[in-house]
């Protein structure tokens, strides 16, 4: 796993960017509110994942739990199901302005020799999620996506420690309004790499890019029909910074940031409604074995010489100023 000096690394480049922003303390999170960016650096991974704090109030499922209805819409579609009555003025719940949405990240990574048993895991979530050519176009990327809840992560915690080797990385929520880009570094250190993606056609789509690193476009909308409801959007993005910095306003004043070229990878990406309480799970799938394919770019990482599998678990929460009214 990630030596002392590539965490050392890590800290160094939040101790910069807060001098640069002004700040007494290292930041990990840049919220550039002018271009509605944000960054999120994965740092070292510890032995062993943690509890995650969930507070289950109900049985875990023994096998892959079915869907429940109000989860049973498809990737893409924002509006009702085929099957509802077109919404009105009369049935839709206006959104608050006042609403924000934190998410959590935890980051588990276990040896690629050990993915049989983390396989484990997909007994406890959904994966009935998408529809089946979204499903079966991600996987073609080599991702894996399941869905589950926090009645059912003690299983899932369970199946991911019994993983010899595997090491976790979990985070603070992070803030983020409706609408903006959080951009998730899966990298340490930039590097020159060829990545390509598996178009809907069937062609492939990608090049090679010098000093460039791996970040997941994260992005929540809310459900206008449904206030706890969070539509989560996941693009993966190779980055190229460019020697220059530019300016942005954010939540704490002017800031500077750093200027960089991206490429987007829109076949290799997707969009969840998610419920509350519910969390999304993405790892590779059987095909992220194939060298350079996107999902083995953005999920995967040698090492000290060794393989590990990247399992991202990401968790919205919507909170509400109203709901905290006496």
């Amino acid at each position: 796993m990630p030596s002392r000096s590539l965490s050392d690394g890590l800290s160094q480049r939040c101790a910069a960017t807060a001098a640069r922003a002004g700040l007494t303390r290292p930041v990990h999170v840049l919220l550039a509110t002018a271009l509605g960016l944000a960054s999120v650096l994965l740092g070292a991974c510890s032995e062993n994942p943690p509890a995650w704090p969930f507070a289950p109030s109900h049985p875990p499922p023994s096998a892959q739990p079915e869907a429940p209805p109000a989860a049973a819409e498809a990737s893409a579609a924002f509006g009702p199901r085929a099957s509802e009555a077109p919404a009105t003025a009369a049935t839709i719940r206006p959104v608050l302005p006042v609403a924000e949405i934190y998410l959590r990240i935890l980051l588990v990574q276990v040896p690629a020799t050990e993915s049989a048993s983390a396989a484990k895991v997909w007994n406890h979530l959904r994966e009935d999620v998408l529809d089946a050519a979204t499903t079966q176009r991600l996987r073609r990327n080599g991702i894996r996506i399941g869905v589950g809840r926090v009645e059912w992560w003690e299983p899932v915690q369970v199946a991911l420690n019994a993983v010899e080797g595997a090491r976790s990385s979990p985070w603070d929520p992070v803030r983020i309004p409706p609408a903006y880009l959080l951009g998730l570094e899966m990298d340490t250190a930039p590097r020159e790499q060829t990545v390509f993606s598996v178009e809907a056609d069937g062609i492939l789509s990608g090049g090679t890019f010098a000093q460039s690193r791996n970040v997941l476009q994260l992005m929540c909308l809310l459900d206008p029909r449904e206030r706890q409801r969070v539509h989560l959007h996941v693009v993966p993005e190779v980055r190229q910074q460019i020697e220059e910095m530019q300016w942005v306003q954010t939540e704490r004043g002017m800031m500077e940031v750093p200027r960089y070229r991206g490429q987007r990878f829109p076949a290799a990406g997707l969009s969840v409604p998610l419920n509350d309480g519910e969390f999304v799970v993405l790892a590779p799938s059987e095909q992220s074995r194939l060298y350079g394919l996107i999902g083995r770019i953005m999920l995967s990482e040698e090492i000290q010489a060794r393989r590990y599998d990247s399992y991202v678990f990401l968790k919205p929460e919507v909170s509400y100023a109203a709901d905290h009214r006496e």
